[in-house]
């Protein structure tokens, strides 16, 4: 974006007065970088490009060096994640202020966000993030004809139904950036369809989501397995309970963590209360009991899984977060009044999403429970939505606008567990 010189000079001035002047050198030398007139231009530690040497040797290297200094702090505090976010929300507001019909405007912010995600999955930098490099070396081994199933579990942990997945991708082509965007859009589109057919709040749910997909751009045979169980969710209540099925047995082709997801089929049997809260204590009591048992008969019959028994135990954090939401849901939602059968079963499964890291906490295991859970969060940014509309005192909707965009920012930007600012592009 284009700042004019005067006013840009004014800023460089000001800025100067605030930094330490051991930000600064009169050594020609430490240039790196300059910005002006809308340019990123870069000055090469031997010698200055020859097009530039006039303006360069006009310009006080101090400001130079002040424009290094300046880039490398905007890039710190807002990673392009962040820049991401900002954007869609200026759309949000531009798109919000028309005089057009609803649903047109969810339309635009779908799109909107759809073409974000996708870029984003599409041309991340595949070195700073982990597992990625391994999917990808994986992804061109496969794309030969000589390519065995044995052969790619050399490159990464591999399931039958991933390494066919994989082989029908690449009869169309062998070019990484095709595989990041084909498997960005079986990640990225059910997560936003699924945002446009159940939240009454379109544009908020798609911000808390481009807060939430970073963790997609790295595990994505656990995302593209998450995407084929979310698109069996509304055909579960078309009755078309074969096609679930074939869906979530190809989920578990794909990572074996989506048996998980089974869950949801006893839930939506469940009509009592009494009895739901007696298949929540069950399943504390079961997960308290068994899941480092668990953990060790999957690690021991999947390769590749040992890092799961290595890793730390689960925050306390997470539990509080999802109890938050199950709270606000059941309270304003299901003792609020009647709600229809998609909400409820939603409103299940945030309940499942809270106590499994609660007996997690108290048993003292690793980090693949927010990995399991991940299976049912995808509910939650309908049920956000569902929530604030069913808040009828106006300050108290506001309140609780301001905490869930907080818990997910935190999460996003300040939590220690983000990659925000790990996540590149490939142009930066």
């Amino acid at each position: 974006m284009s700042l004019p010189v005067g006013v840009f000079s004014l800023c460089l001035v000001l800025l100067q007065k605030i930094l330490p002047p051991d930000q600064f050198t009169d050594d020609p030398q430490n240039v790196s970088f300059y910005i002006i007139k809308g340019y990123k231009t870069q000055c090469k530690r031997t010698h200055i490009a020859t097009q530039n040497m006039a303006y360069c040797q006009a310009v006080d290297y101090q400001r130079i060096v002040f424009c290094d200094i300046l880039y490398s702090n905007l890039r710190h505090f807002m990673p392009s994640l962040l820049v991401n976010l900002i954007i869609f929300l200026v759309v949000c507001f531009i798109v919000n202020s028309h005089n057009a019909r609803q649903t047109d405007k969810n339309k635009v912010l779908v799109w909107c966000a759809i073409i974000q995600v996708l870029f984003f999955q599409t041309f991340k930098d595949v070195n700073t993030l982990p597992d990625i490099p391994g999917y990808v070396d994986a992804y061109r081994y496969i794309c030969r004809e000589d390519a065995t199933y044995w052969g790619a579990t050399g490159y990464y942990k591999m399931q039958y139904g991933y390494y066919f997945y994989n082989k029908l991708l690449s009869i169309i082509s062998s070019n990484p950036y095709y595989f990041t965007f084909a498997t960005g859009c079986l990640i990225t589109l059910p997560y936003i369809f699924f945002i446009k057919k159940y939240s009454p709040i379109v544009w908020f749910s798609l911000a808390l989501y481009l807060m939430s997909f970073v963790q997609s751009t790295m595990a994505l045979r656990q995302y593209t397995a998450i995407g084929l169980c979310i698109i069996s969710f509304p055909l579960l209540f078309k009755c078309k309970y074969v096609w679930c099925g074939l869906l979530w047995l190809a989920a578990m082709a794909i990572h074996p963590t989506a048996v998980f997801f089974g869950l949801i089929y006893v839930l939506y049997f469940i009509r009592s209360r009494k009895l739901l809260i007696a298949f929540y204590l069950l399943l504390f009591l079961m997960l308290y009991k068994f899941i480092p048992m668990l953990m060790a008969v999957f690690v021991g019959n999947v390769a590749g899984y040992n890092v799961y028994l290595e890793s730390s135990s689960v925050e306390f954090s997470t539990f509080l977060i999802n109890a938050f939401i199950f709270g606000m849901a059941w309270f304003f939602l299901i003792r609020g009044g009647t709600v229809d059968e998609e909400t409820l079963l939603m409103v299940k499964m945030l309940g499942v999403t809270t106590i499994v890291p609660l007996a997690a906490t108290f048993s003292n295991t690793s980090d693949i429970v927010p990995r399991l859970i991940l299976y049912f969060t995808f509910v939650q940014f309908a049920v956000i939505a569902k929530t604030l509309v069913s808040i009828k005192i106006g300050i108290i909707r506001s309140v609780a606008y301001i905490l869930y965009a907080f818990i997910f920012f935190y999460q996003f930007y300040i939590s220690d567990n983000s990659r925000i600012f790990e996540f590149k592009l490939i142009f930066e």
